[in-house]
């Protein structure tokens, strides 16, 4: 029998634990995940963009560890054109609170952008998550002739 002690813990500290005895008859192996509580929340995972449109895509995640057995966990979501020569991220809130899922729109056509998803609680904005990229869909000619005569805007037509 053993036991193991970590002082000090830290947020970064989370994460699966391993303890591994061999010997010439047998290998035993215990495993314990450790969160630490009454911080804020780790990443979302697997973000991933389930839709692109023209002007609009859609983005779906899963939640990562809430900070706290009794957190409330929302979201936000950061985006920006991906190589803008303005770098600056949008950060816009997720309603309802408690989705896993949104659609961002009044995007550019024919557009690349980064986005990523960030956990909110009591303690704070948490960790973000990895960014994912998504290019929205170009304007057809259709969609092109139909703008022009709506808003005399003219764009470049994607055959």
């Amino acid at each position: 029998q053993g036991t193991l002690t970590i002082n000090g813990l830290q947020k970064k500290d989370h994460g699966i634990y391993e303890c591994v005895v061999t010997n010439e008859v047998a290998t035993l192996t215990a495993r314990t995940t450790l969160l630490i509580e009454k911080t804020t929340p780790h990443a979302p995972g697997n973000v991933t963009v389930t839709r692109k449109e023209t002007f609009a895509v859609t983005i779906e995640w899963l939640p990562g560890y809430s900070g706290c057995s009794h957190c409330e966990q929302t979201y936000k979501i950061r985006y920006r054109e991906k190589d803008s020569r303005m770098p600056n991220w949008i950060e816009l809130p997720v309603n309802p609170p408690n989705a896993r899922k949104i659609q961002i729109h009044n995007l550019s056509a024919g557009t690349t952008y980064e986005f990523q998803v960030i956990g909110i609680n009591d303690y704070g904005d948490g960790m973000m998550s990895q960014i994912v990229e998504a290019r929205t869909k170009g304007v057809n000619c259709t969609e092109q002739s139909i703008m022009r005569r709506k808003l005399l805007a003219s764009t470049e037509c994607i055959e």
